[in-house]
Protein backbone atom coordinates (compact mmCIF):
# COMPACT_ATOMS: atom_id res chain seq x y z
CA UNK A 1 0.00 0.00 0.00
CA UNK A 2 1.53 3.53 -1.01
CA UNK A 3 1.55 6.33 1.43
CA UNK A 4 -0.81 9.18 1.34
CA UNK A 5 0.53 12.30 -0.37
CA UNK A 6 -0.36 15.63 1.45
CA UNK A 7 -2.67 18.02 -0.72
CA UNK A 8 -2.31 21.63 -0.17
CA UNK A 9 -5.04 24.24 -1.47
CA UNK A 10 -4.08 27.30 -2.93
CA UNK A 11 -5.74 30.64 -0.96
CA UNK A 12 -7.25 31.10 -4.17
CA UNK A 13 -8.54 27.60 -4.21
CA UNK A 14 -10.28 27.87 -0.59
CA UNK A 15 -11.66 31.22 -1.50
CA UNK A 16 -13.52 29.71 -4.67
CA UNK A 17 -14.71 27.21 -2.46
CA UNK A 18 -16.12 29.55 0.17
CA UNK A 19 -17.74 31.42 -3.10
CA UNK A 20 -19.20 28.53 -4.04
CA UNK A 21 -20.72 28.12 -1.00
CA UNK A 22 -21.97 32.17 -0.69
CA UNK A 23 -23.26 31.87 -3.85
CA UNK A 24 -25.79 28.65 -2.99
CA UNK A 25 -26.54 30.42 0.77
CA UNK A 26 -27.82 33.08 -1.39
CA UNK A 27 -30.42 31.39 -3.61
CA UNK A 28 -31.75 29.67 -0.48
CA UNK A 29 -30.43 26.47 -0.82
CA UNK A 30 -26.92 26.33 0.81
CA UNK A 31 -26.94 22.19 1.27
CA UNK A 32 -26.14 22.21 -2.28
CA UNK A 33 -23.12 24.69 -1.89
CA UNK A 34 -21.72 22.32 0.78
CA UNK A 35 -22.75 19.24 -0.89
CA UNK A 36 -20.56 20.06 -3.93
CA UNK A 37 -17.67 21.52 -1.42
CA UNK A 38 -18.08 17.79 0.33
CA UNK A 39 -17.40 16.17 -2.61
CA UNK A 40 -14.17 18.32 -3.56
CA UNK A 41 -12.66 17.53 -0.07
CA UNK A 42 -13.76 13.93 -1.14
CA UNK A 43 -12.44 13.39 -4.16
CA UNK A 44 -9.23 15.33 -2.96
CA UNK A 45 -8.83 13.01 -0.15
CA UNK A 46 -9.15 10.16 -2.43
CA UNK A 47 -6.76 11.66 -4.64
CA UNK A 48 -4.22 11.94 -1.85
CA UNK A 49 -5.06 7.68 -1.21
CA UNK A 50 -4.33 6.78 -4.75
CA UNK A 51 -2.79 9.46 -6.59
CA UNK A 52 -2.00 7.69 -9.55
CA UNK A 53 -5.83 7.82 -10.35
CA UNK A 54 -5.39 11.39 -11.45
CA UNK A 55 -3.80 12.26 -14.76
CA UNK A 56 -1.32 14.14 -15.61
CA UNK A 57 -1.66 17.71 -16.73
CA UNK A 58 -0.24 17.91 -20.02
CA UNK A 59 0.36 21.82 -19.89
CA UNK A 60 3.02 21.49 -17.28
CA UNK A 61 4.25 17.96 -18.07
CA UNK A 62 5.31 17.71 -14.24
CA UNK A 63 5.27 14.08 -13.42
CA UNK A 64 3.89 15.08 -9.59
CA UNK A 65 1.08 17.76 -10.98
CA UNK A 66 -2.34 15.23 -11.49
CA UNK A 67 -5.62 16.64 -12.11
CA UNK A 68 -8.76 14.63 -11.59
CA UNK A 69 -11.44 15.39 -14.00
CA UNK A 70 -15.21 16.23 -12.30
CA UNK A 71 -18.23 16.47 -14.73
CA UNK A 72 -19.84 19.34 -12.09
CA UNK A 73 -16.59 21.46 -11.58
CA UNK A 74 -13.88 20.35 -14.51
CA UNK A 75 -10.58 19.55 -13.50
CA UNK A 76 -9.08 19.42 -10.23
CA UNK A 77 -5.21 20.15 -10.21
CA UNK A 78 -2.96 19.64 -7.57
CA UNK A 79 0.77 19.07 -7.33
CA UNK A 80 1.54 15.53 -5.64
Amino acid sequence: MTDRVQISFSHSALSDLEDVIEFYAGREVPHVGKRLVKKVFEDVELLSEQPSIGRKVQEFELDFLRELIDRLFGSFTEGI
